[in-house]
């Protein structure tokens, strides 16, 4: 319960600085609401709403009263009316930033493991690109991971993600573990895309026959050493 009360104040602070009319306290209210809504424990639900109408100075009848659904910023538009899927990069790139910035201070190894094998753009989705490079510079500086500074740096959508990445608890008796898995896959994500993305060139039919032989010989490169994670001179 303590936790969740703690993440209150902390989605508050997140979004309050953009607040200027009653209107967008509205929609701060609204917005913040429907994402407690959407957890799965009752009491911390209610006890939490009552939290977000006090740091809010709204009446708490009216907080708690209010009935919305919960924004999911895993899902994306297939461009057919009414219809969603999964964004898979989000998902594993969100479970990336999620072990790093909850349990990176913790475990310095996955810091680490981060600075070896992941680089910026190897993040496919743009606010996880965001957030991992003011996270990797906030640690360059000074060593450790302020959630509200970091949050401050950020667009609006980075920010929610931030806060996302936030609610969600992990085993933390499993993070070096779930952590090296998240990133092999990341790893072969873009390993695969490079693949793919070599052999389109090779039956484009636009490239001369000296250029077809260099990428026939960078897919068999490729094939031939698939990635791994590199974990020497841990932390």
């Amino acid at each position: 319960m303590n936790k969740a009360q703690e993440y209150i104040p902390f989605l508050v602070a997140l979004h309050s600085h953009r607040v200027q009319s009653p209107a967008e306290k509205n929609e701060l209210v609204y917005t913040l609401s429907s994402q407690i809504r959407g957890w799965n424990d009752d009491v911390m639900i209610h006890e939490s709403l009552k939290e977000l109408a006090r740091l809010t100075d709204v009446p708490e009848q009216l907080v708690l009263s209010g009935s919305h659904s919960t924004p999911n910023l895993y899902l994306q538009k297939t461009g057919r009316i009414g219809e969603e899927k999964v964004n898979p990069n989000l998902v594993l790139e969100s479970d990336f930033l999620r072990w790093l910035l909850m349990m990176g201070d913790k475990l310095p190894q996955l810091i680490f493991w981060a600075k070896q094998n992941i680089s910026t753009k190897d993040l496919e989705h743009a606010p996880c690109r965001q957030i991992y490079t003011l996270y990797m510079q906030a640690q360059e500086e000074s060593g450790v991971c302020d959630w509200m500074s970091l949050a401050m740096n950020m667009d609006s959508e980075a920010q929610q993600l931030l806060a996302d990445l936030h609610q969600k608890k992990v085993n933390k008796d499993k993070a070096e573990e779930c952590f090296e898995v998240t990133i092999k896959k990341i790893l072969d994500r873009n390993w695969i895309a490079r693949r793919e993305q070599v052999r389109v060139k090779i039956q484009s039919g636009e490239c001369s026959e000296k250029e077809v032989l260099q990428l026939l010989k960078q897919f068999d490169e490729l094939k031939k050493h698939p990635p791994t994670v590199k974990k020497e001179s841990d932390v």
